[in-house]
């Protein structure tokens, strides 16, 4: 299964109205983000994930951890 992010930016102040399970393009509406922010949030956590693997200050099994996780992310937001 592959999910995709489409972000979409409405000019008028009246958008459509999308609900779970609507489909979309042979898809299935699985997640709606109404704030917009979402991509921004996701790299602002992973900016936050990188200082602290950076600080040191994890014991080996947490920096393997917050390594996996960054690598996941990176993946994920860059795509």
């Amino acid at each position: 299964m592959a999910k995709h992010t489409i972000v979409v930016e409405f000019d008028d102040c009246t958008s459509p109205q999308y609900s779970i399970d609507n489909r979309v393009l042979g898809g299935r509406i699985t997640a709606v983000d109404m704030d917009g922010d979402r991509l921004t949030m996701q790299e602002r956590l992973l900016t936050a994930l990188e200082a602290l693997a950076d600080s040191g200050e994890l014991s080996p099994e947490g920096q393997a951890v917050a390594d996996a996780a960054i690598e996941e992310a990176t993946r994920a937001v860059r795509e």
